[in-house]
């Protein structure tokens, strides 16, 4: 049974989206470190989880709220997420993994975009595209807007 530091802990980091912890990707020991130096006298390392706990024991309660409350931020699509390893977490990104662009971010992309396109107009006028042959039994392959073919 959870004791009220523990609640008052979760409540606490579920009301904060741990939006303490910096933007990108941070090992949850980092995040303990966080945590236990903003709210130290809620982390108390000598209260350890219960011997019939699933998750095994020998290790402080809090630490358990705050992986509780990691999981629960996930699963609400907040701002967290699972990172790319194990123990991993990524901070400030939307529900898709992508990090929302800032409207210059946004601007210089579809910059880039339009260059981008520009450069395969002009390229494919010089160095025109060849299609391969399909292999037996597999569809051909759609020849890309703007680009010339070969002719048999």
């Amino acid at each position: 049974m959870a004791t009220p530091e523990m609640k008052k802990l979760h409540c606490i980091l579920m009301d904060a989206h741990f939006d303490f912890i910096p933007d990108g990707e941070i090992h949850v020991r980092n995040i303990y470190e966080i945590v236990k130096e903003r709210y130290p006298d809620l982390c108390d390392d000598s209260s350890l989880c219960p011997p019939d706990h699933k998750n095994g024991y020998n290790y402080p309660e809090w630490k358990h709220v705050v992986r509780t409350a990691l999981k629960h931020l996930k699963e609400r699509g907040e701002r967290v997420s699972t990172g790319n390893s194990r123990g991993m977490w990524l901070f400030g990104t939307s529900v898709s993994g992508t990090k929302e662009a800032s409207e210059c971010e946004a601007f210089e992309g579809r910059a880039l975009l339009k260059l981008h396109k520009m450069y395969l107009i002009s390229a494919s006028d010089a160095y025109p595209t060849y299609i391969k042959p399909s292999a037996a039994g597999t569809p051909p392959r759609t020849p890309v807007p703007g680009t010339r073919t070969r002719s048999r």
